[in-house]
């Protein structure tokens, strides 16, 4: 099986809500003209607990290939309606069991990093701090409520007294066990990630959302330390912070290729000084040109959706 860089990890349950969107579509996951890689990664995941952890940036791949494969505009909005709460794992069913909406975004802002939606309580408002994907209207008809992007950070906007709204299935007991369980899991989270895998995870999400390279500086920061304690700490690992941040460029450009986006635009959101820049040193680390990749990118998603339709019309 091959293994995918480490990047952010998620439960294994997103993919399974993948699987399941498929199926009620009348599609089996190995329909889908996925690489080879990729289709071993998944069906590897589908094999393992709906709870364990795998990768954010190869499930964000295969959304992406599944949408052009299945010519779906709006794919997470229609995967959305599958969600249940084993789908997030341990959280999930600590937020659905909580005796309030409080609770449920206390244990959110405790046990989670990241956001997701909450659809069975009122927002005012939603801010994203990316780019809308497809039109607006579909978001605020999504939430039911404003929606912005391009904002300095996520929120979920509710009114004090929504806070207060019961949820259909409180499990006072059910929540001390699984309480139990996160609290562990999080007091064993710094034990198996090391220096150089945070700060891999910080480059990437500074990518992802700056739109731009990150500084040394600035990064040293978020681990609470001072730049020459971050400079020896990744010497004494074999490793140093252009070495981190050139690795989680080339692979944030991979997924950029993919994307509508001119190559100009993809280096100036990599933190390149102009084009040529980023050419040189996706040659250097890939041995072959931008031009060269994104070609057989593109040949490879025409390729694939032909296949599929004629799957799918058979």
């Amino acid at each position: 099986m091959t293994t995918y860089p480490s990047d952010i990890q998620i439960p294994n349950g997103y993919v399974h809500l993948w699987q399941s969107y498929l199926q009620a579509q009348g599609v089996q996951p190995q329909q889908l003209e996925l690489s080879d890689s990729l289709q071993q990664y998944v069906q590897h995941v589908l094999s393992l607990p709906i709870d364990g952890q795998s990768s954010c940036q190869v499930f964000i791949t295969l959304l992406e290939q599944t949408r052009q494969q299945l010519n779906t505009a709006y794919l997470v909005f229609e995967l959305a309606r599958f969600i249940r709460p084993e789908h997030f794992g341990v959280l999930g069913y600590m937020a659905s069991r909580s005796n309030s909406v409080a609770e449920a975004l206390q244990y959110i802002a405790q046990f989670s990093r990241q956001m997701f939606a909450a659809e069975h309580f009122p927002l005012r408002r939603v801010h994203f701090a990316h780019a809308p994907q497809t039109a607006l209207y579909q978001y605020q008809k999504f939430y039911g409520c404003e929606v912005l992007f391009d904002q300095p950070d996520y929120q979920l906007v509710l009114s004090i007294d929504s806070l207060q709204l019961q949820p259909q299935q409180p499990d006072p007991t059910l929540i001390g066990i699984l309480k139990k369980q996160a609290e562990e899991a999080m007091a064993a989270k710094p034990l198996l990630e090391g220096l150089d895998q945070k700060l891999r995870h910080l480059i990437a999400d500074y990518l992802r959302l700056q739109q731009q390279a990150p500084k040394l500086d600035e990064l040293a920061v978020e681990l609470c330390m001072s730049s020459r304690t971050l400079q020896r700490q990744l010497s004494e690992l074999g490793t140093s912070f252009k070495q981190l941040l050139d690795m989680e460029r080339i692979k944030r450009c991979e997924l950029l290729l993919s994307q509508k986006l001119s190559l100009t635009e993809i280096a100036s959101q990599l933190g390149y000084s102009d084009q040529s820049a980023l050419a040189r040193a996706y040659k250097a680390h890939c041995g072959q040109t931008l031009t060269e990749r994104r070609r057989v990118l593109r040949q490879q998603q025409t390729t694939n959706k032909k296949r599929l339709n004629s799957r799918l019309e058979n």
